[in-house]
C-alpha cells in the first residue's frame, strides 16, 4: 500500500468518526433554528399587527386583513406584509391569531412541530401576546 493511500484512509476514517460523534448536535441545532425562525416570524407578524393598529385604531379580526382591506376601513394603509400570502411556521402550519379585549390586544402563536397545543422540545408552542402595549414573547 502506498503511503499517501494509507494517509487518505486514516483521514477518511477520522472524518467519519467526527461526523458520527457530532451528528446529534447538528440535529439539535437544526431544531433550534426552526424554533428561532418561528420566533422571528412571530415578531415580524406582531410588528405588522402593530402598524395596522396604529393606522386603523384596533387590531384586525384575521391575519388576512394585513394583506387586503377586507373590512373596508378608510384608515387602512396596507398591505402590512411584503409577502402576497400569509407566512406559515417552519413546520408548515398556519400561525394562530386571536384578537382579544375587543381588538385592543392579540395573541399570536405557533403550535410547534406537532401542530397541537402543548408539547415540549420541537413540539413546544411559541407565543406572542400583545397586552395593551406590553409584549410578551
Amino acid at each position: 500500500m502506498k503511503p499517501y493511500t494509507k494517509k487518505f484512509i486514516q483521514l477518511f476514517l477520522l472524518a467519519a468518526a467526527l461526523l458520527f460523534l457530532l451528528s446529534p448536535f447538528m440535529i439539535d441545532l437544526e431544531r433550534f433554528d426552526k424554533g428561532k425562525i418561528a420566533d422571528l416570524t412571530l415578531r415580524g407578524l406582531a410588528r405588522a399587527l402593530d402598524r395596522y393598529q396604529q393606522d386603523v385604531g384596533r387590531y384586525p379580526e384575521t391575519l388576512a386583513e394585513l394583506l387586503e382591506n377586507r373590512a373596508g376601513d378608510a384608515a387602512w394603509k396596507g398591505p402590512y406584509l411584503k409577502r402576497k400570502e400569509l407566512p406559515r411556521d417552519p413546520w408548515g402550519n398556519a400561525y394562530r391569531y386571536e384578537p382579544v379585549e375587543e381588538g385592543a390586544a392579540f395573541r399570536l402563536s405557533s403550535l410547534g412541530a406537532d401542530g397541537r397545543t402543548g408539547g415540549s422540545g420541537e413540539a413546544a408552542d411559541r407565543e406572542w401576546k400583545e397586552t395593551g402595549g406590553n409584549k410578551v414573547p
